[in-house]
């Protein structure tokens, strides 16, 4: 079985870029990172710690998603996909410490 495409975009993000998405997820708080859980009797999905997903995420909502910078990462994504922003997530910032995966 063929899994999933993985394409790769060299510099697609400015260093600057990135320090500033790295400082605004930990603006918002660095959680760990939790995988979809069993769906409950409105639709929406419980949330489940896994052993094998040990990163921290943070999501760019609020004063975050109206960021200058992040407005211009998202605006970056819809010329690249052709997926207008209001039809995506906000962005899942995540952090990778030495050893996590």
């Amino acid at each position: 079985q063929i899994g999933p495409w993985v394409m790769v975009f060299e510099n697609f993000l400015t260093d600057e870029e990135c320090d500033i998405l790295i400082e605004l997820g930990a603006g918002q708080g660095y959680e760990r990172s939790v995988d979809v859980g069993e769906q409950k009797f409105d639709g929406t999905h419980g949330s489940l710690t896994s052993e094998h997903r040990t990163s921290e995420n943070a999501w760019c909502n609020g004063e975050c998603h109206n960021n200058a910078t992040v407005q211009g990462v998202t605006e970056k994504i819809e010329t690249l996909t052709g997926i207008p922003q209001n039809n995506s997530e906000e962005l899942q910032l995540l952090r990778y410490e030495e050893g996590q995966y």
